[in-house]
């Protein structure tokens, strides 16, 4: 769906109704989800990718190169090999995964640090679903005419979009990037890369941390593509 498509909505259950038929659940995925989930109440726990294999290895070896492989890997394997390619909403999901993986490895400078790669990896996962969020967001406002005008639309959004967040954050997060990530790493620091011809990660050999301008490569790359 093109996000400049406008829809004459008057109420919120109109809303509702365009919403479900034209909006993604999250960024990058189709409405049918193909993810394992279970829902207790009003709480959904899905786990929506595994994560922990690109950051671990954008710790132990080149960060880039590493964020561009996982997110190439996905939407070739996950999506268009199984006939789920959905244009834009794929696109959008490369540019966040490269840009939260590649944070990640960037801020670890030493793998046996085990408190740097936790930050690290908690950081990365969280940029991710914060951009897929915020482009959440955008897509109604800009789907729906008059967006502030509907009672009850803005609130209604930012409360479903932030509770999803955490929510993916707090279970997907922690239990299927932090968690494993916090193992792996130290455990194949060492012995992954010479099986590989490569050495190990050094503070000294490894990449500089964030800087300012790789911060305003990623946003500018972000926004552009949120407005191409």
């Amino acid at each position: 769906m093109s996000t400049m498509q406008k829809a004459d909505c008057h109420t919120v259950s109109e809303v509702d109704d365009f919403c479900s038929v034209h909006v993604p659940v999250r960024s990058g995925h189709p409405v049918h989800r193909t993810d394992p989930l279970f829902q207790v109440g009003i709480v959904e726990f899905s786990v929506e990718y595994f994560l922990f294999i690109p950051l671990t290895l954008a710790m132990l070896f080149d960060p880039l190169s590493a964020a561009l492989g996982a997110a190439t890997g996905e939407l070739v394997f996950s999506e268009i090999m199984l006939g789920q390619f959905g244009g834009l909403g794929e696109l959008e999901k490369f540019l966040t995964v490269t840009i939260g993986v590649y944070i990640a490895g960037r801020l670890v400078k030493d793998p046996k640090n085990r408190a740097m790669v936790g930050v690290a990896a908690i950081t990365g996962t969280a940029a991710q679903l914060l951009m897929g969020t915020v482009v959440d967001i955008l897509k109604v406002q800009l789907a729906v005419e008059d967006f502030e005008a509907v009672a009850g639309l803005p609130e209604s959004v930012f409360a479903t979009e932030g509770f999803a967040f955490l929510n993916d954050l707090l279970f997907s997060g922690i239990l299927f990037c932090l968690l494993p990530t916090l193992y792996l790493v130290p455990k194949l620091y060492g012995k992954i890369e010479p099986l590989l011809g490569m050495a190990p990660r050094t503070p000294d050999s490894a990449v500089s941390g964030i800087s300012l301008k790789a911060l305003i490569v990623c946003a500018v790359g972000f926004v552009v593509r949120h407005r191409g």
